[in-house]
């Protein structure tokens, strides 16, 4: 099983990859700002959310960035797409914007 690492300069890539394999996308995020990613997976039978985690860059201050990490499980043959939005939580205002396509063969 590989493991496949994406980021922000991935917007509307298509990966391949196979059932088993794991896919990280790590973006930039900066959440004393109020915003966070937050992701949609088009079919969720394809390819599943294991978890997410933030990891902090530097020091912990006001407006202090880091990384937040998704991390998927290709599960079966198929299509799906993860859209991304970095949006204010809450009032859902939408700052930030990327798609990934992901073929599981």
């Amino acid at each position: 099983m590989a493991e496949v690492r994406l980021g922000a300069g991935d917007g509307n890539r298509h990966v391949d990859a196979s059932a088993g394999d794991h896919l990280v996308v790590a973006l930039p995020e900066s959440p004393s700002t109020g915003q966070s990613w937050f992701v949609e997976i088009s079919k969720a039978a394809i390819v599943w959310l294991e978890g997410e985690a933030f990891d902090r860059t530097g020091p912990l201050v006001p407006g202090g960035a880091g990384t937040r990490r998704f991390r998927f499980l290709a599960v079966t043959a198929g299509e799906a797409t993860l859209s991304f939005k970095l949006a204010f939580a809450g009032s859902g205002a939408t700052t930030d914007t990327l798609t990934i396509h992901i073929v599981v063969r």
